[in-house]
């Protein structure tokens, strides 16, 4: 993982909230019409883009911006259009719409990365014996691509029907990753076959009022780490239990660590992760899980024993990746996201919880759900934070006396 350099001087939270500036907006055509977007940086020249998938005239598009939202092009789309996954590598602006396909920003062009692979859903990319590759997802295949030369270097049938892929994660020469929901699987490349699959047990769940008796455990995270010169794979799921494997035989190492608020059955959508985070506690010998859950609530988690660091209401639901950069140079990261409903931007110290910055943004009556995309849009130096308010309206703030590298996109 990078690291960076960000603050001139330590800031209070109150000092945060303070420094927290309206820099511009970008309205789309109208209500409802701004699906989603993204913040990318092309490798080739720094140059920071704008892409956003929304409706013109009742029509889908892909729009390209550069950094000042000036319009670049309007590319028609299929419904199946996914930009959240979208990177730019080599001039060449990455997407799907039931293909694979790129963009070549020197001349707008839109090529096929594989004409025979179809019925895309998901893709993204990673690092996979020393190579940078692309992995797309299918209904019955997961493809592997050479990102420099787009070369197909395998296929993996999945097990499961299931049409979207889950999670995916690349370690050494190996792939991990879950299809069914509530299962894990290895295939190793070398060998080109399933090392082994792991099926997660179910549980009970509180949704809508409803005591339900079992969900699948969707798993939110894979991670591959290393800890005391031994390797293991950690996977979270969406009902709070954390499950270690070793990853040459799958066996568990370590038994089923339930959340341990996950007792309470009383609250509605009680502890529903829908993202994860794992972060190295060097200093601790420890790894913290980061998490943002429907019951309004971002958490921090020892994974030693799943126990809880902190946690800390947003007053509203959580069912977007939330955004992680360590501005305070304290060695944790802080935690950034905006709640559903209310559109609340918040910023969480990584090490304490406190709040940094609170704010409501709310514009409309519209449902909103966006990640936070963290930048320096415009060549500064100076930390910017970017985020849909609303279906039809993104908005840019500055967190003045921040400073990050010139041209900085954040990656996760």
């Amino acid at each position: 993982m990078l690291r960076y350099a960000f603050l001139l001087f330590f800031l209070s939270g109150t000092l945060f909230s303070q420094n927290l500036k309206f820099k511009t907006e970008y309205t789309a055509g109208g209500p409802g019409n701004l699906a989603e977007f993204n913040v990318l940086k092309n490798t080739d020249d720094d140059k920071i883009y704008i892409v956003t998938r929304e409706a013109i005239d009742k029509n889908l598009y892909l729009a390209l911006y550069d950094n000042s939202f000036k319009r670049l092009l309007t590319l028609p789309a299929t419904p199946e259009l996914r930009i959240s996954g979208s990177f730019i590598r080599n001039g060449k602006l990455y997407f799907s719409d039931g293909k694979l396909k790129y963009l070549d920003l020197s001349n707008y062009k839109t090529v096929e990365v594989n004409a025979d692979r179809k019925d895309i859903n998901s893709f993204s990319t990673g690092m996979l014996g020393g190579k940078e590759i692309i992995s797309a997802a299918a209904k019955d295949f997961i493809y592997i691509f050479d990102l420099s030369t787009h070369k197909e270097l395998l296929n993996i049938k999945k097990e499961s029907k299931v049409k979207n892929l889950g999670r995916i994660a690349f370690y050494n020469s190996d792939i991990y990753y879950s299809s069914e929901g509530n299962e894990i699987s290895k295939f190793d490349t070398k060998k080109n076959m399933v090392a082994w699959s792991v099926k997660l047990p179910d549980k009970p769940v509180r949704l809508l009022g409803i005591k339900i008796s079992s969900i699948p455990g969707a798993i939110t995270c894979i991670k591959p780490y290393r800890k005391n010169s031994r390797e293991y794979i950690g996977v979270f799921t969406i009902a709070g239990d954390y499950f270690t494997f070793d990853p040459s035989s799958g066996k568990l190492v370590k038994d089923d660590i339930q959340f341990e608020r996950f007792d309470d059955m009383s609250q509605n959508n009680s502890k529903l992760f829908v993202n994860c985070y794992f972060y190295e506690d060097k200093a601790a010998n420890n790894m913290l899980i980061y998490a943002g859950s429907v019951d309004h609530n971002v958490y921090c988690m020892n994974e030693k024993d799943c126990s809880t660091v902190w946690e800390t209401s947003t007053d509203n639901e959580i069912q977007m990746p939330l955004t992680y950069l360590d501005i305070n140079n304290d060695g944790y990261p802080e935690v950034f996201g905006v709640n559903d409903y209310d559109s609340s931007l918040f910023v969480l110290d990584g090490k304490t919880g406190k709040k940094l910055v609170f704010k409501s943004c709310k514009e409309g009556e519209l449902f909103n759900q966006t990640e936070v995309r963290l930048a320096d849009l415009y060549g500064t130096g100076t930390l910017n934070l970017i985020f849909k308010i609303n279906r039809e309206k993104i908005k840019v703030f500055e967190l003045s006396g921040i400073m990050v590298p010139k041209n900085f996109v954040s990656t996760f």
